[in-house]
């Protein structure tokens, strides 16, 4: 089962559903600046290039032939790959918080009080290139 809840305290609830279940499993409500942090890890070693990001948005939500995207995609995992000649530590950790940003932004898009264009932008793109990281 899953609650979301934005008045109680974790707490609470916890007190609340204890006497009907045999283990109350909580999380902590994510702090939504763990996406800049995600967001600058990712920039940061130079696997992609924004101007691919966006060419590669805007080619998607129009609805562009996979044959005209995966290009774009396949330049920035070939950098990850072998062209930045990344140790495999590094890969991991990066794959791991590609994968982090992915699923936290997934989870809070609909229930942001605001947009980010930038974090929905790197959400597509991600998608599309984590299956093609090496790790």
């Amino acid at each position: 089962m899953f609650i979301l809840d934005f008045y109680n305290s974790t707490e609470d609830i916890k007190k609340a559903f204890d006497p009907f279940y045999t283990s109350t499993s909580l999380s902590k409500a994510t702090d939504i600046n763990v996406l800049h942090e995600l967001k600058a890890s990712l920039d940061d070693p130079g696997v992609y290039e924004w101007s691919e990001v966006e060419d590669f948005v805007e080619k998607y939500f129009k609805g562009v032939n996979a044959q005209e995207l995966s290009p774009i995609i396949d330049i920035a995992a070939e950098r990850f790959n072998a062209g930045l000649e990344l140790e495999e530590t590094a890969k991991a950790d990066y794959k791991i918080k590609a994968k982090q940003f992915v699923k936290i932004y997934g989870q809070m898009a609909s229930i942001m009080p605001y947009e980010i264009v930038v974090w929905e932008k790197l959400f597509w793109f991600l998608k599309f290139l984590i299956p093609k990281l090496s790790s």
